[in-house]
């Protein structure tokens, strides 16, 4: 148990990576926590990681050798669904699955209408992966599919690796398994890497696992893993999300936190770099024109550009400054009124700096600090705009020197007759328009009332402070936040070049031989043989009632034609019939499902049971196996396990009801780890408990574990009710679980109950509403990967019985002799009558009237031979009624 139990854990997480989800897209979504598991294992297993290591240079080496060559090969990659399903929701019609490969194929070749929603900071890079993908049209032996198969399993509400039931060959096909549940919480879907699916039993489980909410024409869960499938990883790298800026190795991704929102407009989770960048002007000579020849050096994601002047003069006045004449004129010599000056700010006129962000980072500028430098005729006034108001206001100027002050609006005026000043300030800390900003913005400083043309406008150590972050790639499919609209060019050459590598054979998925090997080669999907299946919502009914059957035929488009034992219509052409069954017993349905291909025919044995109108037993009752089987058996999975008589004790003398869940040589790979979520009904016969007052179930169970810890014990048994002959049951009456139905502790190999002390008892009280007749009792037994076997005897239902049910029991007195009876000899029925007229009738166990005889021999004992050969009864079993009117008794009869 135990190397099942670490085999199951090492799997869940070796080279996979879970798309984690919220019910809720306006919610936060929640995070993935495969990343450090997969850093666990490469601490166990240091060769795993080298391989992922060998992927990634790999990788790196096909983009180098191939840079440049021009990317026209489109890469067809064959496609096989597996869809896991119990007949519910999560059985995806093929539209859907259809409209699934159209997304695919619209989000990898850069198809999708929403790219124009792209950010403009990545428009630029939003790549045609050139990879399609294609239903397959041949199955792994050549014959036709459509490339959708459907497989009855419980294992649809686990959604593990285990689930992966019959994987198709993995170099011939990627394998995409849909399950109603996947059992890590909160997990859309999942993949495995290409060097996480190197080999050994991971062959079997390379693919892809995806919940059946997440697939359509409408999710990009899928587009998400398929990348995983192809080499990609998640933006931030191999750290948890939202723990730490990191990057996935690929230049053209920035580095990020990773998103579970889609905040386009704050698209920053990684810190800004702090930059103060510095202009000396040091090369600018009174010959080096109008732009300063100063070499800017370079920032990380910011371009700054040098100063230049417009409409001044073609030179700096001094070296080493910025510093023009030919300003517009308005001051007398020495003014210092404000009031007294008459020139007005000229735009043609100014010095201009322009900072432009690099694609994929924003800037948040706080504040620009420089000196100003006057001649003795230079400017009184200047002021300094910024194009994200196309330089219509002045921004916000501050000074920290008594030689000029700040007029309105936001105008430095020197006041005093001085040839230099000390520091001036532009504040846009926290100014909305300037933070995390994606766009350039050009700044101007302008001046203007100088005394004459003669006098300059200078500056000098002009510092501009500002944070420099990243643009995250939110909208990058590989990211968790909702809103993916793409891949980068640098992903998509990724992808190309693990698609040309042997690792995990994806080298050979779009190879020309594959493609006609897969049916991938063809435009036109071919017609194949249907497959006939269906499916009822119950599978217990009352005589007389009615029930719709659910086609689940697929690969249909055709015809229909069921036939039904004893029903009404016995056959039928419609796709979903509704059929009546009036007589007991088991009922055997057909399904041929025909189309243009050919037929197919699906037949159900003992598919429907039918109770009659009489019950097995009146009143208190205990049945420990030993004699007449009168019990139902559900195998709801239709598996190789179900309840069954078996013996028991040392020398195997008793019986009991057993489910077998332990094998001693396990007839598969994995067969634990998909016992699981298995469910599987006994159900007792039928009660007639109308004359009692008060009452109570009882019976003994023995259980045993595989599993070594309590946590593992997830195994029930829930005890159910039911007036209607088992067509519904309502709420559980009783549920036993975890260590309280374990009676035999852990136990490795098959468990066999061999001492008294193995067994414990349950009682589950009757409530009043259940005194009525024909009630039933199910045992329904869901296990867990740890089962070990379970047994259940002495079903007794005990309490207060009035004076007329006592009566009831006792008054035909019912005896059949021989019983069991060979074919060939006369059955002797013999009975109390009260003088009433009585009706003795024999059906089979499908409910067929086999002999029926209507008597009145008088009141007292009467006995009635039943001659074999009339009523040519072969072996098998066989229920015999006697009924008054009022009162009836059954009892079952074996012909051998």
């Amino acid at each position: 148990m135990k190397q099942f139990t670490i085999l199951k854990k090492l799997i869940s997480f070796f080279g996979v990576l879970f798309f984690i989800f919220s019910p809720s897209l306006a919610s936060a979504q929640g995070f993935c926590g495969t990343n450090q598991a997969m850093q666990d294992l490469y601490e166990k297993y240091p060769g795993l990681k080298e391989e992922q290591k060998k992927l990634v240079e790999s990788s790196k080496q096909f983009v180098i050798e191939n840079n440049g060559r021009s990317r026209s090969v489109v890469y067809t990659i064959p496609v096989v669904f597996h869809i896991l399903h119990e007949y519910g929701s999560e059985n995806l019609h093929d539209t859907i699955i259809k409209a699934q490969i159209a997304r695919l194929n619209k989000d990898f070749r850069k198809l999708n209408e929403d790219t124009a929603n792209v950010v403009p900071e990545f428009k630029g890079l939003i790549a045609d992966s050139r990879v399609e993908f294609k239903l397959a049209t041949k199955d792994y032996q050549g014959n036709c599919t459509n490339g959708i198969e459907r497989i009855f399993t419980h294992e649809t509400q686990i959604g593990d690796d285990f689930s992966k039931l019959n994987p198709w060959p993995r170099e011939k096909y990627l394998n995409i398994w849909v399950s109603a549940n996947i059992s890590r919480p909160g997990v859309a879907g999942y993949a495995t890497f290409p060097s996480g699916a190197v080999g050994g039993y991971m062959y079997f489980l390379d693919g892809i696992m995806v919940t059946k909410d997440y697939v359509g024409e409408s999710h990009r869960v899928l587009t998400h893993e398929v990348g995983h499938y192809l080499g990609l990883s998640h933006p931030w790298g191999d750290g948890e999300i939202g723990t730490g800026c990191g990057n996935d190795g690929i230049l053209d991704t920035p580095p990020t936190k990773g998103w579970s929102f889609c905040s386009l407009n704050d698209a920053t989770s990684c810190p800004a770099v702090n930059i103060a960048k510095a202009y000396s002007f040091s090369s600018v000579t009174t010959g080096s024109g109008v732009t300063d020849p100063t070499p800017v050096v370079a920032d990380s994601g910011i371009v700054f550009s040098s100063f230049s002047a417009s409409g001044v003069s073609n030179n700096s006045f001094v070296d080493t400054s910025f510093s023009f004449t030919n300003w517009e004129t308005g001051s007398t010599d020495g003014e210092t009124d404000y009031n007294l000056l008459t020139g007005s700010l000229n735009t043609s006129k100014y010095y201009e700096i322009t900072i432009t962000p690099k694609l994929g980072y924003n800037m948040s500028i706080s504040k620009i600090d420089f000196n100003f430098y006057r001649t003795q005729t230079g400017v009184r006034t200047f002021a300094v705009r910024s194009s994200v108001d196309n330089f219509a206001d002045n921004l916000a100027a501050s000074a920290d020197t008594s030689k000029y002050t700040i007029v309105s609006p936001n105008i430095f005026f020197i006041k005093n007759d001085t040839s230099y000043m000390d520091k001036s300030t532009i504040n846009l800390d926290g100014v909305t328009n300037y933070v995390k900003r994606t766009s350039p913005i050009k700044f101007r400083f302008y001046g203007w009332n100088a005394e004459d043309v003669l006098g300059t406008f200078g500056i000098d150590n002009v510092t501009i402070t500002l944070g420099n972050g990243k643009v995250e790639n939110i909208q990058n499919y590989m990211e968790y936040a909702y809103c993916s609209k793409m891949f980068t060019i640098g992903q998509a050459e990724a992808m190309e070049a693990t698609l040309n590598n042997s690792t995990a054979s994806r080298d050979n998925l779009s190879k020309a031989t594959n493609l006609a090997q897969t049916g991938t080669d063809v435009t036109t999907m071919p017609v194949c043989i249907p497959v006939a299946d269906f499916n009822v919502s119950n599978k217990f009914i009352c005589a007389g009632s009615a029930i719709t059957f659910n086609n689940a035929t697929w690969r249909a488009e055709g015809t229909y034609s069921w036939t039904f034992t004893d029903g009404t219509p016995a056959t039928s052409t419609e796709a979903n019939p509704t059929v009546t069954f009036n007589t007991h017993g088991w009922k055997t349905v057909s399904l041929t499902a025909t189309n243009a291909a050919g037929s197919h025919t699906t037949t159900m044995e003992n598919f429907i049971y039918v109770s009659g109108a009489w019950t097995e037993f009146q009143g208190t009752h205990v049945d420990n196996f030993q004699s007449e089987n009168w019990w139902l058996v559900d195998n709801i999975g239709k598996d190789q396990v179900q309840w069954e008589l078996v013996n028991i004790g040392v020398s195997g003398a008793s019986k009991a009801y057993g489910l077998r869940n332990a094998i001693a040589n396990a007839p598969q790979f994995g067969y634990y780890e998909r016992v699981g979520g298995k469910r599987d009904a006994l159900i007792s016969p039928s009660y007639d408990l109308s004359l009692m007052t008060s009452g109570n179930l009882s019976f003994t169970y023995s259980a045993a574990t595989r599993s070594p810890s309590a946590a593992g014990i997830t195994e029930r048994l829930v005890v159910y009710f039911s007036t209607d002959c088992g067509k519904t049951w309502g709420a559980p009456r009783r549920t036993i679980t975890g260590v309280e139905l374990i009676s035999a502790g852990v136990v490795d190999g098959p468990y066999v109950p061999t001492q008294a002390n193995q067994w414990r008892t349950a009682t589950v009280s009757i409530p009043a509403f259940f005194h009525q007749g024909n009630v039933r009792f199910k045992f329904e037994y869901t296990a867990s990967d740890g089962s070990n076997n379970i047994y259940i005897n002495n079903f007794t239902i005990d309490g207060v019985v009035g004076i007329e049910e006592k009566m009831k029991n006792e008054y035909f007195s019912l005896n059949i002799f021989p019983n069991p009876s060979r074919d060939d000899q006369n059955l002797n029925v013999s009975y109390l009558s009260k003088g009433n007229e009585v009706k003795l009738s024999i059906t089979d166990l499908v409910g067929k009237l086999v002999y029926s005889i209507n008597e009145n021999n008088g009141p007292g004992e009467n006995t009635t031979i039943v001659n074999m050969s009339e009523t040519n009864m072969k072996a098998g079993v066989y229920f015999l009624n006697i009924s008054d009117g009022v009162y009836n008794q059954t009892k079952k009869v074996v012909v051998y």
